[in-house]
């Protein structure tokens, strides 16, 4: 495992970044959607070019949301936990696995910082409720980074307690259920680079 201490979104993590498995596509690629397909199409496209999808440009209003509020929502869990939260660009487990945490959290912990809109930060505080594309971000996190334990922040400023934070345990089960996954995918995209490459040698034509 090597951490990066790079700002994340800058060139060079966009350039770690390319033709690994991430967190942040994980729950989509333990599925069977053809936004899956997209994904692996788009990763064997840029392993056998280093370059990014045009894609990787696209911003809405809740990642906006996130990249603005990110920094105080930082600062209040440090002072609820009482410690420092280590920033980090980008985790690289292998070649091919890699993940980018909100922080690393001591020696066995990390947090992932979701700054949530009104009604999506009230639904999940009162029901306890974490979404499960967050919940595979988190184990996938926690399988990259070799942590036990994940908080799941939640901050919105609008709120008299802007910020909920929620303990995520380690679930080995479902880290060797993305491990299987991780495999899968890898094969699926060697398929793609390989079958291009014959055709680019003329032996598929």
């Amino acid at each position: 495992m090597i951490i990066h201490e790079i700002a994340q979104g800058d060139n060079e993590w966009l350039k770690l970044r390319l033709g690994k498995l991430t967190a942040s596509d994980f729950h989509t690629l333990m599925g069977k959607s053809q936004t899956k397909e997209t994904i692996l199409y788009k990763k064997a496209a840029e392993r056998l070019t280093g370059v990014a999808s045009d894609g990787d440009r696209f911003t809405s209003i809740h990642t906006e949301r996130g990249h603005e509020l990110e920094p105080e929502a930082r600062m209040a869990y440090e002072l609820e936990k009482g410690g420092d939260v280590l920033e980090v660009g980008f985790v690289e487990l292998n070649e091919f696995v890699g993940c980018s945490p909100d922080g690393l959290v001591n020696a066995d912990g990390g947090v992932e910082i979701k700054c949530m809109d009104n009604h999506g930060f009230l639904k999940a505080v009162t029901k306890s409720y974490i979404n499960p594309i967050h919940k595979t971000q988190m184990q996938y996190c926690m399988y990259v980074c070799g942590r036990s334990w994940w908080d799941y922040a939640l901050y919105n400023p609008n709120f008299p307690n802007p910020l909920h934070v929620m303990k995520v345990m380690r679930d080995d089960e479902y880290i060797t259920d993305i491990q299987t996954h991780i495999k899968e995918c890898n094969e699926k995209i060697e398929s793609h680079i390989k079958i291009f490459e014959g055709f680019t040698t003329g032996t598929n034509r």
